[in-house]
């Protein structure tokens, strides 16, 4: 899912599977708990930050092949969130004739959203291996917000490519220079359409990368900033869905509000607000943050006292190596010098590791459920056919992916072996056969191994316990030990032979390969 994003993000279903699920569940654990740790193997642990906020392409949707990007990443940057952007700017020939623009300011033709971007991205991330995914999180972007159906677009997207997304943005409502420029109705935060798309966010557990300038460009001495209100009831009305504000408002003309600390201090401080983290990403807002000693105390003071708000982004969009990243993460030298080492290696990776890992995790503690997932499986016992499914599940994507893994675990294991069994026994025709598998499979799957053999065709399993609960008679042989004893007492095998048939006449079977099969007795 996680996801993955994605192998953390699975593990806290328990309370709702029950006791029928118990089973699968521990499979489904135990399988997990090394996977974890080879994921974490992937990513470099002395990374300098992880990058919340990078575009892999631009305004034209040409950018960085994703194969080189990881390699640009090397050991400096441990993993960053990666998406498209969400608008394609037009090339109108009336406006700029022969001269195409890749940025927004290069023209006054207008944007318009472009939805390919998210099969781009999530084409691209599928095309790397297993290693190169797990230092990446790619994000949905390629939506309108203004539009009812943005919401049903996002769930599209996570249906034709499950498990590859961590969240959704970074998308735009109120930009300077770029909301007047798109094509059709204009964004606004008080859309019931974002409520749409905040609502599913939250229901799935995606993280929302949400770009907002918190004021209009120049605005007048004194004007109320009607976008930070806005924003202020979109948080209040999203109270589960974890939401990253990108450049805490600020862009390249839209400067921050002289009470821009207290506002972040307000949000910190308020409990109804804890969703609501922030992202220090671009040069352009680095430039405000470090103007002067007074700014960058300022802003030091209040991550120091939140530092689990706050995330480290480059904004970098589309770069040729390394440096462009490096660049922006050095223009913040004066706020990292000024900051604890705490909260300097919270905002560079920590807070990322626990919001882009984490998330579905609070989702799924308080919304995952099983009630609506269904199960319809072959009756136990019937032969199958090839390309005949033994179960089908359905139901929410999440939840029934969750079971896909132990399902299948739990069903390959003991089909295989109740086909072998079916196999031997008519080979055998109707000569007895028996099942001595204890020994060689693992803990539980030992019981279910013997099960599954006598559900095949086996007459008898030597498990007394499991031929007990099943209320079948167990039978075996006698023990290797009983050779080796009368071996060691000077009897020889022959010996061992003769007491065991003597002990039990009517049923005596000899184990004869403790020693050598072919010359035994």
């Amino acid at each position: 899912m996680s996801p993955n994003s994605r192998t953390i993000r699975r593990e806290r279903a328990a309370r709702w599977l029950g006791t029928t699920r118990l089973a699968p569940l521990l499979v489904l654990l135990l399988a997990l708990a090394p996977f974890d740790g080879w994921l974490g193997a992937q990513v470099p642990a002395d990374a300098t930050f992880h990058d919340s906020h990078f575009h892999l392409t631009n305004y034209i949707q040409e950018g960085t092949d994703i194969r080189d990007f990881v390699e640009m990443m090397g050991s400096t940057i441990g993993r960053s969130a990666v998406f498209g952007i969400p608008l394609q700017q037009q090339w109108s020939y009336q406006n700029s004739g022969d001269f195409a623009p890749t940025y927004y300011l290069q023209s006054d033709a207008p944007l318009y959203y472009y939805s390919f971007t998210d099969a781009h991205i999530a084409m691209a991330y599928l095309s790397l291996s297993a290693e190169e995914q797990a230092r990446l999180d790619p994000m949905i972007t390629g939506f309108n917000p203004t539009d009812m159906y943005a919401a049903d677009h996002i769930r599209r997207v996570l249906e034709t490519f499950p498990g590859v997304f961590s969240g959704i943005g970074e998308f735009t409502i109120h930009k300077e220079f770029v909301s007047a420029k798109v094509a059709g109705e204009v964004a606004s935060l008080a859309n019931p359409a974002l409520d749409r798309i905040l609502d599913f966010a939250g229901e799935v557990g995606l993280l929302v990368i949400l770009h907002s300038d918190l004021n209009m460009p120049f605005p007048k001495p004194d004007q109320e900033p009607y976008p930070l209100v806005q924003m202020k009831g979109l948080f209040e009305r999203h109270p589960d869905t974890t939401i990253i504000w990108a450049h805490i408002g600020v862009g390249r003309v839209v400067r921050p509000l002289e009470e821009q600390a207290a506002i972040v201090e307000k949000i910190c401080t308020n409990p109804a607000l804890r969703h609501v983290h922030f992202d220090i990403s671009w040069d352009e807002v680095a430039k405000y943050a470090t103007a002067t000693p007074e700014a960058i105390q300022r802003t030091a003071d209040v991550i120091n006292r939140f530092p689990d708000r706050f995330l480290f982004g480059t904004d970098v969009v589309a770069p040729d190596s390394v440096d462009a990243m490096v660049a922006v993460y050095e223009d913040y030298a004066p706020l990292w010098a000024a900051l604890t080492p705490e909260a300097s290696l919270k905002i560079r990776k920590g807070n990322f590791e626990r919001l882009f890992d984490e998330d579905f995790l609070g989702w799924l503690r308080a919304e995952g459920t099983f009630s609506a997932v269904a199960i319809d499986a072959v009756l136990e016992g019937r032969v199958v056919h090839a390309n005949v499914p033994l179960a089908v599940a359905r139901g929410p994507m999440a939840m029934t992916q969750i079971l896909e893994s132990p399902l299948l675990n739990y069903l390959n294991y003991q089909t295989l072996i109740a086909t072998k069994a079916a196999r031997i026994r008519a080979a055998g025709r109707d000569r007895p056969l028996l099942e001595f598998g204890l020994r060689r499979a693992p803990e539980r799957g030992a019981s279910a191994g013997t099960r599954a053999a006598l559900i095949g065709g086996a007459d008898f399993s030597s498990s007394v316990g499991i031929s007990h609960l099943l209320g079948f008679e167990s039978k075996g042989t006698h023990a290797h030990s009983l050779v080796q004893l009368f071996i060691a007492l000077g009897e020889g095998e022959l010996g061992a032979f003769r007491a065991f048939a003597e002990a039990y006449p009517d049923d005596c079977q000899l184990l004869v390969d403790t020693v050598d099969t072919l010359e035994s007795g």
